[in-house]
């Protein structure tokens, strides 16, 4: 018998996931904001080994910015606008932390507006913008430069949908923008050869794609067109012969061929032989791409779509307005064009959990609230939320969620709404209209929301989520301070 003394055990945690402030997700309640691009800003992408923001914005102009140390003094900031439109807003404190990012460098990168900007995996090295002008535009993000462009063929018309791809990440697929017959294509580009011909094309959807993303882990691709489908397919570019079944994510090494004439060598016949046998097994490699996943080389556990619910979407008639897939692989997130977030299980293909982002779920919680004398939701008063829910109805009928609207791409400032995981993968960083909301897998909750000063104002669309202190290059610093 314990003595009647002793404490009782404290009782265990049974989350593994870490606390909200051990993953250091941003407790701001108002941002600071740039006025650096003239233009909406359409996208964003970090690159987590070079610590380097881009931005890109209607006007075809794509920036760098490098994150500054947060012992930085404190520098005085503009105003929050009162608009969203052509302004680039940071993750931290405008009071007391001093400036966040340095503006580094700017490109006319194209002509026309900028349809996309994706970062390779997994730490960013190669950056790519995809603009209406047909042209691809490759970056250095270590060296913030431009290293080569793509003048694509009028024939191959590029959408809004990319990502790269394979073990190199040397490959980048964009979605074609053609309608109608022949839609639904994917391009395959080479990020080496820079070729304005696709090295591959892959015909799997029925209609345009408008997302795709990579699941580096298991080198698989997940995209999702305008009729609502969901397809995985093969990224794997490894040089080894697909045998089936292997310990090697369903890869072998290829056996070279035995040599038993040794005169064969002084004339360089072996060589010749060798080069012939590795171009074979590249040739099988690269044939593989874009094929149906299999479990021993994308690691799924299901053996038909049917089985799975990659027809959800298409089943209620709608279509992904954001997809990402989390860090370790495992998860992936669809942001439906009815305002419902979708979390899948990737072995499976199973969808998890759905999260309602619908105006009437804020409209009960708003009336309930007054109903019962209590201030509105999330302090907001009846007048504030009726401008909010005014500009979600307008939201609503552009192709930031409706892609089949009478107002055009380009009308809407080429804008999309983005969800994202933390680098974690533990926790949904989503863009709600009371500000960004920060959802915690294990348990369903939302645990933060992040700039809910400040979405009275603004309505955050996306952006990317950046953790810990910047890394500061100490040999830039010093060749800089030399040449000013």
């Amino acid at each position: 018998m314990p003595s009647p003394d002793a404490q009782p055990a404290p009782k265990r945690s049974r989350l593994s996931a870490p606390s909200i402030h051990e993953i250091e997700i941003p407790s701001s309640e108002h941002y600071q904001v740039s006025y650096a691009h003239r233009s909406v800003v359409t996208r964003t992408a970090y690159s987590p080994k070079h610590d380097m923001i881009l931005t890109a914005s209607q006007d075809g102009i794509v920036k760098f910015w490098k994150r500054t140390s947060n012992s930085a003094p404190p520098q005085s900031m503009a105003p929050p606008s009162s608009s969203s439109n052509g302004n680039f807003i940071n993750k931290e404190l405008a009071a007391g932390t001093g400036q966040c990012v340095e503006f580094i460098k700017s490109y006319q990168a194209h002509t026309a507006p900028i349809a996309n900007l994706v970062m390779s995996l997994p730490d960013g090295d190669t950056a790519a913008s995809v603009g209406q002008d047909n042209l691809i535009k490759l970056y250095d993000v270590g060296g913030f430069d431009v290293t080569g462009m793509i003048r694509v063929q009028s024939n191959y018309p590029t959408g809004k949908a990319a990502a790269f791809l394979g073990e190199q990440q040397s490959l980048l697929a964009v979605a074609s923008a053609q309608e109608g017959k022949g839609g639904g294509a994917i391009y395959i580009f080479s990020a080496v050869t820079l070729s304005p011909v696709p090295v591959k094309t892959i015909k799997l959807h029925a209609a345009p794609v408008l997302q795709m993303s990579y699941n580096f882990k298991f080198h698989c691709m997940i995209s999702s067109d305008q009729k609502g489908v969901i397809e995985y397919w093969n990224g794997s570019m490894l040089s080894q012969t697909l045998q089936g079944t292997s310990s090697n994510n369903g890869y072998s090494v290829s056996d070279h061929t035995i040599i038993d004439d040794y005169d064969a060598i002084d004339s360089g016949e072996t060589d010749d032989l060798e080069s012939r046998d590795e171009k074979k097994v590249n040739d099988a490699a690269f044939a593989a791409l874009g094929d149906a996943p299999l479990p021993e080389r994308n690691g799924i556990s299901f053996d038909s779509k049917m089985n799975t619910d990659l027809y959800s979407l298409l089943k209620k008639k709608i279509c992904a307005v954001s997809l990402a897939i989390s860090p370790t692989g495992t998860h992936f997130a669809v942001y439906g064009s009815d305002r419902k977030v979708r979390l899948f299980e990737y072995h499976s293909g199973k969808s998890i959990v759905q999260y309602d982002e619908r105006m009437k779920v804020y409209d009960k919680q708003v009336a309930k609230r007054q109903a019962s004398g209590d201030s509105a939701d999330n302090g907001m008063d009846a007048i504030d939320y009726g401008n909010r829910a005014a500009r979600e109805r307008e939201m609503g009928d552009t192709t930031i969620l409706n892609m089949i609207s009478k107002v055009s791409y380009q009308e809407c400032g080429n804008q999309s709404l983005c969800i994202q995981f933390d680098p974690t993968g533990r926790y949904l960083v989503l863009p709600t209209v009371i500000g960004i909301k920060v959802i915690e897998l294990s348990t369903n909750k939302c645990r933060k929301i992040i700039g809910k000063g400040d979405a009275s104002t603004l309505r955050f669309l996306g952006g990317v989520m950046i953790t810990g202190d910047a890394k500061v290059d100490k040999q830039m610093e010093l060749a800089r301070a030399e040449g000013m």
